[in-house]
């Protein structure tokens, strides 16, 4: 679409107009995030807002916040456009709980390999300071071994719960649970 939109005061760009029911719009970035929490809400705005580099979805039970690159967007346009206007929220919703869930699954995956780097280091210089005899010190490393094992098993768990939960959400999401 890509015609000038002001919701308030803050102006933008609509990039996806659905019969006024649901809309795409980009605004300028020089608005601060509560001005346009604020203005939304005082428009009744229904749709995605993307400022700067985060992306808002205005619904009727929350705000949704996160990041958005290109080809997300290219993605949650095609997918709401596609769909009945009425549902173009619910689908943005989906778009955009699948996207914080990849970005949680990823923050874990960069948590888990610092842990095991940091494993890996403490176990080598527990090592270190016994062949010093620098006994106190290994003992140190060692705590922090111990320490680091048990976050590990902890994960484990996370992960395991993680993916249940996933395979859940989607399953109630394809047969239209959630509704």
């Amino acid at each position: 679409m890509g015609y000038p939109i002001v919701i308030g005061y803050c102006r933008g760009e609509a990039l996806l107009d659905l019969e006024g029911l649901f809309r795409i719009v980009k605004l300028e970035p020089s608005y601060a995030e509560q001005t346009v929490f604020a203005e939304a809400a005082r428009a009744h705005f229904a749709g995605v807002v993307l400022l700067g580099q985060e992306a808002f979805l205005f619904g009727n039970t929350a705000v949704l916040r996160t990041g958005w690159s290109e080809p997300w967007l290219k993605g949650l346009m095609r997918m709401v456009s596609a769909a009945d206007p009425l549902r173009a929220e619910e689908i943005a919703e989906r778009v955009f709980l699948r996207r914080i869930f990849a970005q949680g699954l990823q923050g874990l995956l960069e948590l888990d390999n610092c842990l095991r780097f940091l494993e890996k280091y403490a176990k080598r210089a527990e090592a270190q300071h016994i062949r010093w005899q620098a006994f106190d010190e290994a003992a140190s490393w060692h705590a922090w071994t111990l320490e680091l094992e048990d976050i590990e098993a902890r994960m484990q768990n996370l992960r395991l719960t993680l993916g249940r939960f996933a395979v859940r959400l989607g399953n109630r999401w394809l047969r239209g649970e959630h509704l």
